[in-house]
């Protein structure tokens, strides 16, 4: 009994001395630094990134079908998309019509029509861009494009839509839209008016200088004190006109019509005409040439 009792006794005092550990254990063998190399987990289940990186790797390295897709695409760059391509080109359509019909209206100053034609060879060059890029060089093919068709237009003068409107207006206009056919087209440079009909129109105080008015019917229309300088008449129709006050300095009034009657040529002591015409009894007409040697036909007599 007492061997018994101090085996009992022994084992109580080790047990004091070194208690158990459970839950202390675990925590501890978790955050404590292994002391042997037999503690480390195999690499293959204790480095997991290492096979998650060499996974991402294998994905990020494009196939030799994906190289060969990615080089067969268009290149385009980010933007515009074709859609927005597509909507630009349109729009550009659309305001290179409104420009033009707001080219084809009256009443705009040159320097108006100059700058509604810059905006248009703008716009319309824009609708280059209904055409789909090529595979290479989409950027550089873009601005090409769009820079040459803004030298052509440029070139094609889309000011000449006033000029074609003018003179359709002035060939089969109103008496009112044929005199703001000729003033627009006088406006713009128009110097060729031969063979025009401007019967019937006011144009008083109306500067129709270096003009080309050859064979043009003038006939019953109003040029009270217009501007006639070096303006080239001839062969034109001007029976029945009032030209009280104008200005016909060095004007070529040759094979001219001037009308006989209540349809003569109306003219003034202000109207202003060249040398080979005169102004008699209020109807222009024609000098009687000089006689040669006439003083000595008189004293002859």
């Amino acid at each position: 009994m007492g061997e018994e009792t101090k085996r009992e006794t022994t084992r109580a005092d080790k047990r004091l001395e070194s208690p158990p550990r459970q839950n202390g254990e675990d925590s501890a063998s978790a955050f404590d630094t292994p002391e042997s190399d037999d503690s480390v987990a195999p690499p293959s289940a204790a480095n997991p990134p290492d096979s998650t990186n060499e996974t991402s790797q294998a994905e990020e390295t494009p196939t030799a079908e994906e190289r060969a897709l990615s080089n067969d695409a268009p290149t385009r760059f980010p933007w515009p998309n074709r859609f927005q391509e597509i909507f630009i080109a349109s729009a550009g359509a659309t305001g290179a019509t409104l420009v033009a019909s707001m080219l084809a209206g009256s009443g705009s100053s040159v320097e108006t029509l100059e700058r509604l034609s810059l905006l248009f060879c703008g716009l319309a060059a824009l609708t280059t861009w209904f055409f789909p890029l090529p595979l290479s060089s989409p950027r550089a093919a873009r601005i090409g494009s769009f820079a040459a068709a803004l030298v052509v237009l440029y070139w094609l003068e889309p000011i000449r839509i006033a000029e074609i409107r003018g003179e359709h207006d002035l060939a089969h206009g109103t008496r009112t839209e044929k005199e703001a056919a000729l003033e627009r087209l006088i406006r713009l440079g128009t110097r060729d008016l031969a063979g025009a009909d401007l019967r019937e129109l006011n144009l008083s105080d109306a500067d129709l200088a270096n003009l080309n008015l050859k064979k043009a019917n003038l006939s019953h229309s109003t040029l009270e004190r217009a501007l006639l300088l070096e303006t080239d008449l001839s062969e034109s129709d001007l029976s029945g006109a009032s030209l009280r006050g104008a200005n016909l300095t060095s004007a070529t009034l040759d094979g001219a019509n001037f009308g006989a009657g209540a349809d003569s040529t109306r003219c003034d002591r202000f109207t202003q005409l060249p040398k080979s015409h005169e102004c008699l009894y209020g109807s222009i007409t024609a000098r009687a040439p000089a006689r040669s040697g006439g003083p000595k036909a008189d004293q002859s007599r």
